[in-house]
């Protein structure tokens, strides 16, 4: 009689716990369990289902998008709701700054998968579009795609066949971890005539991201055999983006000397771009270290470049409108922004922008009707309006009374 109670109170406590564990945080989409860590791995074991585990940071913009997003994607919490216990953990709150240390999370949002029986098998992270996020998952599921279960442990096997670490490679910056001594090694098994096969060419343009890495250089020296096997624009714009982003982090730490030393490889080299580059290291300097008329002098000349490039646009016209209230220069940012919707029609960043600087044009009227579409593009993805976009609809409607 005392076992059967037993058995009984037992049953009714996990019926309990199982309804608290099933309570769904949101109304659609994933489903999270809420309890301890240690009672999602009890309940993982009991089901025999993987874990999911969300790992982010109140202040983490990605993490807010994704739980405005992608978490709500129907299709999404049908895949995540069959196959895991899902979870989400403040990493700087109560078990999580532990729980970071111990899994190694730099950045949020990163993704944890465990198997049923707790171990650490797959990761991922960033803010992502429900199929993209859904491919994360199966790869989590998938023994040969595990980045722990398989590629991490193959390597630690010394696994070290070229199409191995080609795959790793991938497989780290799709964790969201650089994959730098992986690279490396792949690319020394690669002979000269390899480098020029289109497997190589996606892969040095996806990880080799240094001026003074030996492919990249091996690149710059024979520039005439890529433009010969592939599109010279994209071969350039590959080369840009090297350069840009080294030129970026030399301006924030203003290191002059660096910025010379790219424009001088630049002039070297004479790439089939060579003018649209220098315009493009000169706007990028002149953006952190130069006077606002040599920035705007800059943005003009990179202007022409950037014609099809809607993020530059409006990039553009906002450090415009940032620095001058000067009518003739607030008229070529609204040029620009207007260029960059076209480009970009559903972009409410973009509207943001545009509705900016016709605020600081003094056109009123012409601001609230760009952030009444502003707000209705947001609201239809997200239900989080960006502070900025409540604070600017505020000055407008307080100008308009």
């Amino acid at each position: 009689m005392n076992r059967y109670n037993n058995n009984k109170a037992l049953s009714v406590f996990w019926f309990l716990v199982m309804s608290l564990f099933y309570f769904p945080v949101q109304g659609q989409g994933i489903k999270f369990v809420e309890g301890s860590w240690n009672q999602v791995l009890e309940l993982a074991r009991r089901e025999n289902k993987f874990i999911f585990v969300d790992a982010y940071a109140e202040w983490c913009g990605p993490c807010k998008w994704m739980v405005a997003n992608t978490f709500k994607d129907p299709q999404v919490g049908e895949f995540f709701n069959k196959n895991f216990i899902s979870y989400k953990m403040d990493m700087e709150k109560g078990e999580g700054p532990e729980f970071a240390r111990k899994h190694q999370v730099r950045f949020y949002p990163t993704y944890l998968f465990f198997d049923p029986a707790g171990n650490l098998v797959h990761r991922s992270g960033g803010a992502k579009e429900g199929p993209k996020f859904i491919e994360d998952a199966k790869d989590a599921l998938d023994p040969n795609k595990q980045f722990y279960g398989y590629y991490v442990r193959n390597y630690v096997n010394n696994n070290r066949t070229p199409d191995f670490l080609y795959n790793f490679a991938f497989a780290i910056k799709k964790a969201g971890e650089e994959p730098g001594p992986i690279v490396e090694e792949y690319l020394k098994t690669q002979t000269e005539s390899d480098l020029f096969s289109l497997k190589n060419w996606e892969f040095i343009t996806n990880m080799v991201n240094s001026s003074n890495n030996p492919t990249f250089e091996f690149v710059l020296k024979n520039l005439s055999k890529y433009y010969q096997k592939y599109d010279p624009v994209k071969v350039d714009d590959y080369i840009s983006k090297v350069f840009n982003a080294e030129a970026t982090a030399a301006a924030q730490k203003n290191e002059r000397a660096k910025i010379a030393e790219i424009r001088n490889k630049i002039l070297e080299l004479e790439p089939k771009s060579m003018q649209k580059m220098l315009a493009q290291i000169d706007y990028t300097f002149n953006t952190y270290l130069g006077g606002i008329d040599q920035f705007y002098t800059a943005a003009l000349n990179y202007a022409p470049y950037i014609q099809n490039n809607a993020e530059e646009l409006m990039n553009a016209a906002w450090g415009v409108m940032q620095r001058f209230e000067d009518k003739e220069k607030l008229e070529k940012a609204l040029e620009w922004s207007k260029r960059a919707i076209e480009l970009d029609p559903y972009n409410a960043t973009i509207h943001y922008v545009h509705a900016y600087v016709q605020f600081k044009q003094q056109k009123y009227k012409e601001a609230k009707e760009t952030m009444d579409y502003c707000l209705r593009l947001t609201k239809q993805k997200t239900a989080n309006i960006p502070t900025e976009y409540t604070e600017l609809m505020n000055k407008i409607q307080e100008k308009l009374k």
